[in-house]
């Protein structure tokens, strides 16, 4: 999680290649820090059922090898959503284990508030859980996900704006189009470097 292809030395996003190069046995996703992209190696891709036939989903991009259809392994937008969702089962296990690790690692760099994007209904759920159980070290604000936002109206236990030990749903997040960090994000005027895919 949060590789910035502006801070690499290659000044550019890793490819399937370089991954399946380094990381061969398994399938492996890197997300990009702006929470907007990704790159996937080829087991990945395979897994997710992406292949050069396969079309971007609308509001989505996968990148190509230049010259060919073949994926790169660059997913952006909502072509990243399968690889985030299945990284979320993975990860699911040890939820409460890398909460803590996340909280200590924010405490100890001074950040006493951390705000999650685009929270599911589960994660509110778990978030809220571990406030009332005091272990929040950090306050933490959720921004609920906008595809739950009829099922978290409707919900009369659903509580907004309020701090219950720690933890708050402030509002919802609403995507409207991309990252200006990843460079997907309609601008009326030509990114000032130039956007590769």
């Amino acid at each position: 999680w949060g590789y910035d292809e502006s801070q690499l030395d290659e000044d550019r996003h890793p490819t399937k290649d370089e991954i399946d190069k380094a990381l061969p046995s398994n399938p492996v996703y890197l997300q990009h820090t702006s929470g907007h992209m990704g790159v996937a190696n080829s087991k990945a891709l395979t897994a997710m059922g992406i292949d050069a036939d396969s079309e971007a989903p609308e509001g989505g991009n996968i990148a190509r090898v230049k010259g060919s259809s073949e994926p790169n392994g660059l997913v952006q937008e909502t072509a990243m959503y399968p690889f985030v969702r299945k990284m979320l089962e993975v990860l699911e296990p040890n939820q409460a284990e890398f909460f803590e690790q996340t909280q200590d690692y924010y405490a100890q760099h001074g950040v006493t508030t951390a705000q999650d994007g685009s929270t599911t209904r589960d994660a509110i759920k778990f978030f809220q859980s571990q406030a009332d159980a005091g272990k929040l070290k950090i306050d933490l604000v959720s921004l609920a996900g906008v595809s739950d936002l009829d099922e978290n109206l409707a919900d009369k236990d659903f509580v907004w704006k309020t701090y219950q030990n720690g933890f708050k749903v402030q509002g919802t997040k609403i995507i409207a189009d991309g990252s200006p960090q990843g460079k997907t994000a309609y601008f009326s005027q030509p990114y000032l470097t130039p956007v590769p895919d």
